[in-house]
């Protein structure tokens, strides 16, 4: 069963990937932003697009949280991961705060 990853940064922007799209997760060095990278399902110039999604997190929480969202991939029963809702307030982990930012690379 695929499972699908889901943010929502409360301001009419909002996008889920299948977990087979996530091609990275790292910590930009200011220790508050994680970025996940997707593969989009619609290419750029090169035939291939590029999602990334900043998710705002408690300064150096990086590698607690990439745990958290790695672990509800692999262990989770439910196949719709809310990584951050912002308007619900939801998120995954107690560390994550907010989406920063969607930005398509397409």
């Amino acid at each position: 069963m695929e499972k699908y990853l889901f943010f929502n940064t409360g301001a009419n922007d909002s996008v889920s990937f299948p977990v087979s799209r996530l091609v990275t997760m790292g910590m930009v060095t200011n220790g508050t932003s994680l970025i996940m990278t997707f593969i989009a399902p619609f290419g750029g110039n090169d035939g291939v697009g590029e999602v990334e999604v900043d998710v705002t997190i408690t300064d150096n929480k990086g590698r607690i949280v990439m745990q958290a969202i790695a672990d509800e991939i692999r262990f989770g029963k439910n196949p719709f991961i809310t990584v951050v809702d912002e308007t619900t307030g939801e998120a995954l982990h107690t560390n994550i705060t907010s989406v920063g930012g969607i930005t398509d690379f397409a």
